[in-house]
């Protein structure tokens, strides 16, 4: 087997549908593509003869076409490609969508329309501090609004406002396929009103479709120490249900994780998001009721829980509240030592009453607020 050890990939005569050199021999009768060996062998005398050739073969090839001055050169994958007026690019060795392509064997032109690319554009947009909706791509800002009444600004506001804590900076990444906003994800680094120090990160993810209503995967909520006992988390839980529903999100999705994710989501009324997910979670929950020295009865109400298909027992399983030792001989719920340590991709459905309910109680999201929008 001959390997081909050409570094840049195949050679230019084989890219552009041709037989290599050395299989170019006169064969008799043999007739090829404008510009190649086209020559026939009388067989009697093993002489050549010189071929009829018609006007249209006789024609010599174009001369390289001259630049189009309307139009830019496009560049795909590295190769320069001159476009005429004709619509024709001539480049070497090939151009790759998103122009198709049809090659003319033996020439080196390529007869191309552009297609219109269906791909997501990216824009990303950097800022320090309050965000403001003048500093932001314009594509952004329009796609948005087709998408929500409120701006992108007062999103902002309103996810912050009476938390005692805001942006210190932030980038926004809107992929969008004219004219719909199809994703937009927010990172922010969050600091202290009063202080000024960094509280923490959050990462938020919202998805639309044409088809079903938008919904928002909460890929990163990280706290500092100092802060993780404040209920800020609720407090900024709560808060971006609130603006959730003012621009119709109907379901929030995170993966249930690290060391404590797997016991709280569920507190907060996520459920894993499928039964297969359902069943690995029971499977993570055994083997830590295995580690744990409990009496009969209670390991028995356990395994029964372990046997429902429903994947809202999840939450009964997190309320377990009675004092145990974990494996570490330190003393804590039943629940939280079942919980503890899984990982699980879960879903809140805010349009499930049971699931809202048991998410408004966790968060005290009733609670009445005063002028400024801080709770009381």
């Amino acid at each position: 087997m001959n390997i081909d050890t050409n570094h840049r990939g195949v050679g230019a005569s084989r890219q552009l549908g041709r037989p290599k050199a050395s299989s170019l021999k006169p064969s008799p009768a043999r007739m090829t593509g404008p510009g190649k060996d086209i020559t026939t062998v009388d067989p009697s005398s093993n002489q050549r003869i010189a071929p009829t050739i018609s006007k249209e073969q006789s024609q010599p090839l174009p001369s390289p076409p001259t630049e189009h001055k309307d139009k830019p050169k496009p560049t795909y994958f590295g190769h320069q490609a001159t476009q005429t007026s004709t619509g024709v690019l001539f480049l070497e060795p090939l151009v790759s969508n998103p122009y198709q392509e049809s090659i003319d064997e033996g020439c080196s032109y390529v007869s191309a329309q552009p297609v219109e690319s269906t791909q997501p554009q990216r824009h990303i947009h950097a800022f320090q501090g309050e965000l403001k909706e003048s500093d932001m791509p314009q594509a952004i800002r329009e796609a948005w609004s087709r998408r929500s009444d409120i701006g992108l600004a007062e999103l902002f506001g309103k996810l912050f406002a009476g938390s005692g804590v805001n942006v210190s900076e932030g980038r926004l990444i809107g992929d969008t396929e004219d004219p719909a906003l199809e994703t937009w994800e927010y990172r922010l680094k969050l600091k202290s009103e009063t202080s000024g120090r960094t509280v923490g990160q959050m990462n938020r993810c919202i998805t639309f479709s044409e088809d079903e209503a938008p919904e928002v995967s909460h890929d990163l909520l990280k706290l500092q120490p100092e802060f993780q006992d404040k209920n800020l988390a609720k407090e900024l839980l709560s808060r971006s249900v609130e603006v959730y529903d003012q621009i119709g999100i109907e379901k929030v999705t995170l993966t249930a994780g690290l060391t404590v994710g797997g016991y709280a989501w569920a507190k907060y009324g996520f459920k894993p998001d499928s039964p297969e997910e359902t069943w690995e979670l029971w499977d993570q929950v055994q083997s830590n009721l295995e580690d744990l020295s409990l009496s009969a009865r209670t390991r028995n109400l356990v395994s029964g829980l372990l046997r429902s298909d429903d994947p809202k027992t999840v939450w009964t399983l997190s309320d377990l509240g009675q004092q145990v030792e974990d494996e570490y001989g330190e003393e804590t719920t039943l629940g939280k030592a079942l919980l503890m340590g899984t990982a699980w991709c879960g879903e809140l459905d805010l349009t499930d009453s049971e699931s809202r309910q048991r998410f408004d109680q966790y968060t005290n999201r009733h609670r009445t607020t005063d002028s400024t929008g801080q709770r009381k």
